[in-house]
């Protein structure tokens, strides 16, 4: 399973355009797209199973990712080119950008 820790790269994230949503520690939480998530620890997070080109989820840390980590599921679309949950472990926001059914989420910038 890909980790955000193995994987990571500087991604600058600009909170101001999305709608913030607060996910509590614990949580399953369905996303719906273009929204910015404050994720809790031990959260579980299913992406829009039909997302369009170009959506794009921004992830800002909630607790500690690290001590606890939480999921993102791609509902079925990939990740980083892969069908495998991406594990949030490391405690530094991210971006999600929809590109295409091949690839599926990948790092926005």
């Amino acid at each position: 399973m890909p980790t955000l820790s193995s994987i990571y790269r500087h991604v600058d994230v600009r909170w101001e355009t999305l709608d913030l949503i607060t996910i509590a520690d614990d949580e399953i939480f369905y996303m719906g797209q273009n929204i910015q998530a404050l994720v809790g620890t031990g959260c579980t997070i299913v992406l829009n199973p039909s997302p369009v080109i170009g959506a794009e989820i921004s992830f800002m840390v909630g607790g500690d990712w690290e001590t606890t980590s939480s999921t993102i599921s791609g509902a079925g679309k990939n990740i980083m080119s892969s069908q495998e949950n991406l594990v949030l472990d490391t405690n530094k926001p991210l971006k999600l950008v929809y590109q295409n059914e091949s690839r599926g989420w990948v790092f926005g910038i």
